[in-house]
């Protein structure tokens, strides 16, 4: 719901990253999946976030939680 909402809304980019012991998630492809392997329950959010920004190609970016949506006119008024 939120990457549709996000494509639908922005002319963006988006970049989502999947770490886990299998791929789970399938995404339009409009979206760049990033799938790293991994079997520690723990998941290192800091550490996915960093790996998100260096991988970024875009000027500017924004850290979106799965669980979390905002009107557009906020978003805009960020800018």
């Amino acid at each position: 719901m939120v990457i549709e909402y996000l494509l639908n809304n922005y002319d963006t980019t988006i970049m989502v990253l999947e770490a886990d012991i299998e791929e789970k998630v399938n995404l339009p492809e409009k979206v760049n999946k990033v799938f790293i392997k991994d079997n520690d329950p723990v998941f290192h959010h800091s550490r996915y976030r960093n790996y998100m920004i260096r991988k970024a190609i875009t000027p500017f970016i924004a850290l979106w939680d799965a669980d979390a949506l905002a009107p557009v006119d906020q978003v805009l008024e960020g800018q």
